[in-house]
This record gives C-alpha cells, structure tokens and sequence, in this order.
C-alpha cells in the first residue's frame, strides 16, 4: 500500500491524466541503482568499523529507516522533481539501513555464540520471527488478496472526491 500511495502521489499511478508505466519504471530503477551502489560504498568505507562498534551502527541504522520514512511521507508535498529526489535518497538512506543493521547483528550474534553454533543461533533467530503455528502460512495469502482490494477502494474514493 505504501508503493501504491507513492506511485499515485507521484503521478504514474492510477488516476493521473499523465500517469505513464514507464515513468513508474524509471524511478524504480533509480532507486534500485541508487540503494545498490549505497551499500556497496557504505560497506567498502566503513566495512572494517562495523564489528568494533556495532551498537553504534544499528543505533545508526533506525535512524537512518526512520528518516527514509519521514522523506517517504514528505514527499507528496513537493513537486514532482524534489519527489524523485526525496523518493531516491529515502532509498538510499533504507540500503545503509540494510547494512548496518545486519552487520551490528552478525556481530552481536558471534559475540552470544559460545560453542560455535553462530548458524544455529542465527537459524533460531530467524525462525523466531515467524508466526506461532504455522499462522504466517495463512496470513501472507490472505494479505495479497486483500490489500489489493483496499488499494483499489482508496482509488475510487479519492477519484469521487475530485469529481
């Protein structure tokens, strides 16, 4: 849904005279471009001081998630041109995100592995997200056909308060 807001309030989404696929398109890959050459550079400029201060890093980390959030949100009060530039470094800030959160985490967890068992102890970690009981089996399918349809009544009523 949060895609869906972000296409719509950039023009390339439903409802928008001028709406164009390919615009949708380009500034995905701009953003895929961007976030990937991000990670990369963090990685290769701070690769070696994020074990030693891995606190530091995952502290750095939501901040870095929340303010991609707050562009995310602030973007719709902008032209088009400063939306795409928001939308791109909000990619950016989440692929930093993505690094530094999950090299505080490695780091973490080789600090709790006593015995070697650094895999068992990120497995049990994994495994612990998931929903008891095998309910996420049902969640997912549930959620990919209903959110479509939220989508799809949010358009139409914002389409019948413009008219």
């Amino acid at each position: 849904m949060s895609a869906h807001s972000l296409t719509h309030a950039l023009g390339v989404g439903v409802g928008d005279a001028t709406a164009s696929p390919t615009a949708a398109l380009l500034l995905s890959v701009v953003q895929e471009s961007l976030g990937r050459l991000a990670t990369i550079l963090f990685a290769h400029k701070l690769g070696n001081s994020l074990v030693a201060e891995c606190k530091r890093y995952r502290l750095l980390a939501d901040i870095f998630n929340d303010a991609a959030f707050i562009l995310d949100c602030l973007s719709p009060m902008f032209p088009k041109p400063v939306r795409v530039a928001f939308l791109s470094v909000s990619s950016v800030f989440r692929a930093i995100c993505g690094v530094a959160a999950g090299s505080s985490k490695t780091s973490l967890s080789a600090h709790f592995a006593k015995w070697g068992n650094l895999g068992e102890l990120n497995a049990v970690g994994h495994n612990s997200k998931e929903l008891p009981d095998g309910q996420d089996r049902y969640s997912k399918p549930i959620a990919r056909a209903v959110f479509p349809l939220l989508a799809n009544l949010m358009d139409r009523r914002t389409l019948a308060r413009r008219q």
